[in-house]
Order: structure tokens, then sequence, then C-alpha cells
């Protein structure tokens, strides 16, 4: 857990191997849990002290970027690149490995930026902050399972960059994967449940989560021909706010 907490956070802990970290990626939801709580704790101590809830959707987001690094943002860019000039084959690979960013990573991480701070908000603003908390946790949690299906399920990318090893342990570990899925999804809705929101809340952001990872699957196979970092990356970003725009939604119609 700490190679992979080191290569998907921006925490200190001294870095590690991305052999063990890829042995380790069947934890992903768990850390991934872990992250989206730290990430929300901020911003719910600061509605609680009388902040906007825009305002605390803008903190969460802040969070959450310090806290990773942007490290998915990255891919969410490069591959919206690729998306936005509809190439596919050599032609995808060269814009995707291009340094720079063009006008639909520009755009697509404006736009990622924006949800991420108004849906935030909103979920604030219709739940509680220690529920707001289990939410954007389990979010981030959904949004790990879909990355980590999306690899075991894809093909792996021809050269041996660093999210090959990852899709190949991956597609060993199902089992594990399942366990700590079942345990992650298990503990949010049991908590939502405690302090009064619909435990169905979490499963609905989970299937949101990998609704849109099959899209992103299907996207990468067309395009690239194969799932690579980059691709991971997106697929994550793309999860995540899908699963708190669902949740937003959701919190509204059920006006709970």
């Amino acid at each position: 857990m700490k190679s992979l907490a080191s290569l998907l956070t921006a925490l200190p802990l001294g870095g590690g191997s991305l052999d063990e970290a890829a042995r380790s990626f069947y934890l992903v939801p768990l850390l991934a849990l872990a992250v989206g709580a730290a990430s929300a704790s901020p911003s719910a101590l600061a509605v609680e002290a009388g902040v906007g809830y825009i305002a605390g959707g803008a903190v969460y987001t802040l969070a959450y970027i310090l806290l990773t690094g942007g490290i998915h943002m990255d891919g969410l860019a490069d591959y919206s690149d690729v998306l936005g000039s509809r190439a596919s084959g050599g032609e995808a690979l060269r814009i995707l490995k291009d340094p720079r960013k063009g006008a639909f990573a520009a755009l697509a991480l404006s736009l990622a930026i924006a949800l991420s701070i108004v849906f935030p908000g909103e979920v604030l603003r219709l739940s509680s902050p220690g529920a707001f908390i289990i939410l954007a946790a389990s979010s981030h949690s959904g949004a790990a399972a879909s990355m980590y299906m999306l690899l075991a399920a894809g093909p792996p990318e021809p050269y041996r960059g660093m999210a090959r090893a990852f899709s190949l342990e991956a597609r060993g570990r199902v089992a594990l994967f399942a366990a700590t899925s079942t345990a992650s999804a298990t503990a949010s809705s049991a908590a939502l449940a405690l302090y009064g929101y619909p435990w169905w809340l979490v499963p609905l952001q989970w299937l949101s989560s990998l609704a849109t990872g099959v899209w992103v699957l299907r996207s990468a196979r067309s395009t690239l021909g194969y799932v690579n970092g980059d691709v991971a990356g997106f697929c994550f970003e793309a999860s995540r706010i899908a699963s708190i725009v669902a949740t937003a939604l959701a919190l509204g119609v059920a006006g709970v």
C-alpha cells in the first residue's frame, strides 16, 4: 500500500517500487476512499465554520489536487486532446505524447474543475458535512474501481510503460479487488445510513462510475487500441465527476 500511495498521492512517503505498487493495485478502492475523505474534510469544516457551499466545493477541489498532485488531471487533459481531435492509431498516440496541451485539454480541465466545485458544493448544501465526507470518499473509491476495471479489461499498452504492469497485475487479482471494493462500498453505505441518508446513494455512485469506465474503455479501443496511464487518469476523473454529479441530482430528487 505504501508504494501505491506514494505513486497516486503527493504525500512524502519516501517512494517505492513500481512493481510493488502494481502488486498492491487491488487496494486502490480503499486508498481512494481515504484520499476522498481527506479531500472532503477541510471543506466540511469550512462549511461548518460558515463558508458558503460553493466556496466549500472549491476547498474540496483544492485539497484534492494538492493531496494527489493532480496526477489524474494530467491524464484527463492528454486524453481529452485525443478525443477532441477524433484521431486514431498512430496519430492519436502522437497527440497523446505531445507535451503541449491543446485547446481540448484546456477546455476539459476547466470544465472538470468547474464541475468539481459546483456539484460538491451542491452536495454540501443538500446533505450534512459528515454525510458529504462519506459521499465524497465513496465517489473517489468508485472512480478508482472504475479505473481498475478499465486496466483489467482493456488491452495493455504494447510498450513497457507504467500502466502495463498495472494492467497485467489487475487481471490476476480480480478476486482481491472484488473483496476490497465490496468492503469499501458496504462501509460507505452503512456509514451513510447512520447519518440518516439513503444507503442506495453509494451503489448509485458506483454504477455511475462503472458506466463511465465502460464508455472510456470502448473509446480507448477505438482510438489507441489499448489502455495506458493517460486513459486511466481520464477514466478516474470522468468517473469521479459523473459520480458526484449523480449524487447531487439524486439528493435533489430524493429531497432528503
